[in-house]
């Protein structure tokens, strides 16, 4: 690949490792937890549902993405009283502030991959969306990638939504 172009982002093996080994180690370094994926799928429209969202634009020139991290109260609430030592019984904005970093962590460790990769991913603000059992719709045409994860402390989802070009 020249200098100064880019890879398109597709959804293919490649970008599901890498997205898993981000998400593996942001919670094994933040709070000493393993967590382990299942099988994960690609959908032409997907709502994600849950009570927390941390929710990302992936920048890039020649990509339209979003990453999506999305957890239950109690996952969250168990995975964050392990960082801060406390107990945590409802989201609060100590949660809301960690869930903001965790999404940043997980894309950070992606943009490092993807971009030694030929990608060239720039830093993204996430914001954190919050409500029992609300849905996250990405209203986009193309396809996002749905990976589930479980811990000891219960299970979240992955999503990386890529508008087609």
């Amino acid at each position: 690949m020249n200098a100064g172009t880019e890879h398109p982002l597709v959804i293919n093996d490649d970008l599901i490792a890498t997205a898993t080994r981000s998400v593996e180690n942001a919670f094994l370094q933040l709070f000493e937890c393993r967590v382990k994926a299942g099988q994960h799928s690609i959908h032409a429209a997907y709502a994600s549902r849950g009570d927390i969202s941390g929710i990302l634009g992936m920048v890039q020139d020649r990509v339209e993405a979003t990453l999506v991290i999305t957890l239950d109260s109690g996952t969250i609430c168990q995975v964050l009283g392990r960082l801060y030592g406390k107990e945590f019984s409802e989201i609060n904005e100590s949660v809301k502030q960690g869930v903001g970093e965790l999404t940043n962590i997980i894309y950070a460790g992606m943009k490092k991959t993807l971009n030694e990769k030929g990608h060239k991913f720039r830093m993204s603000i996430p914001s954190v969306v919050v409500g029992r059992d609300h849905s996250v719709y990405n209203l986009h045409q193309g396809d996002t990638l749905v990976i589930p994860f479980t811990s000891d402390d219960g299970g979240f989802f992955v999503e990386i939504a890529l508008q087609k070009l």
